[in-house]
């Protein structure tokens, strides 16, 4: 870390030593004006930094950098004539425009966080999944409803090729045909979370397809067979017409070429994750927790009404 020393604590030298205050890099060590209420002064003192009225004296081998912000030509000579070749001295006008251009940068970092942020808020408040990749057919949006209707986390899905999060998407193929067109599972499991709640309806479709890529049905009354079973293990009542979008629905994925061994596999996948973590010493855990809040909760439930 580089040692620095400002002479002049007015208005440019305070606005650089503001700055200069936050760098990992460079160590304001003393600031110096003639005028010990500066406001440079006042702040550096606060800050626990050295003050004076005379930089003679702090003008050591330990000074790397010297910012003169007096603006007085006589001042500059001194101190140029009498630092060490090691030591860089900064006119106060490269000093000021250096700090303008860094405050202005923190601006745009700051502005960029908040627009950032404003969009994520549009991104989540829509009642619709939103999945957007890149032209590589990576995932770098996935909105809070698209995490409840697929049941999987943003953190899983950014950077994945969307195949990997949903293998029933057709957005590869948009994005190579240009074609606009709806995810028809996002779509399809949303409609039935009208019905039947967010969590069934997304247990409901990777069941079907975990008993689809079994099974592999080779007409409608096999697929129907499966999608029933699915629901009556779920304890999930499905009208005629459900019945007959998700037997249309699936009918379409055929078209898709999808690899239904691969479905399985990743829906494996999926519960060994789940399995191995309950079994780790990390999901016992937290196993123990939760039985632990509910204990608490009881308990404190009983006592209201003892």
């Amino acid at each position: 870390m580089q040692n620095v020393m400002i002479v002049g604590a007015g208005k440019g030298g305070t606005a650089i030593l503001k700055i200069l205050k936050e760098s990992e890099v460079l160590k304001v060590s003393v600031v110096i004006d003639r005028n010990l209420n500066a406001p440079g002064i006042l702040l550096a003192r606060t800050e626990g930094i050295n003050t004076g009225t005379d930089w003679q004296p702090y003008l050591t081998d330990q000074i790397d950098i010297i910012i003169e912000v007096t603006g007085n030509e006589v001042v500059f000579q001194e101190l140029r004539n009498a630092k060490n070749k090691q030591t860089v001295l900064i006119p106060g006008s490269v000093a000021f425009l250096v700090a303008k251009i860094m405050e202005e940068k923190e601006d745009l970092i700051e502005k960029h966080k908040n627009e950032s942020y404003q969009q994520e808020l549009i991104f989540n408040a829509t009642n619709d999944g939103m999945v957007v990749i890149d032209k590589n057919g990576k995932v770098i949006l996935f909105n809070t409803r698209a995490q409840e209707i697929i049941g999987v986390t943003k953190e899983q899905a950014i950077g994945k090729y969307v195949v990997e999060v949903i293998p029933t998407s057709r957005l590869p193929f948009i994005l190579e045909s240009r074609r606009i067109e709806a995810n028809q599972e996002m779509v399809e499991t949303a409609k039935l979370g009208d019905s039947i709640g967010d969590e069934n309806a997304a247990a409901l479709i990777a069941k079907i397809k975990e008993e689809i890529a079994k099974k592999k049905p080779k007409n409608d009354q096999e697929l129907q067979n499966i999608i029933e079973q699915a629901a009556k293990e779920l304890n999930v009542k499905l009208t005629d017409e459900e019945m007959q979008r998700l037997i249309d629905f699936f009918n379409k994925l055929k078209d898709l070429n999808i690899d239904w061994n691969q479905v399985s596999d990743q829906l494996n996948k999926a519960k060994d994750r789940i399995s191995n973590f309950l079994q780790s010493e990390e999901g016992q855990g937290f196993l123990d927790k939760l039985k632990q809040f509910f204990t608490w909760l009881i308990d404190t439930i009983k006592s209201i009404f003892s």
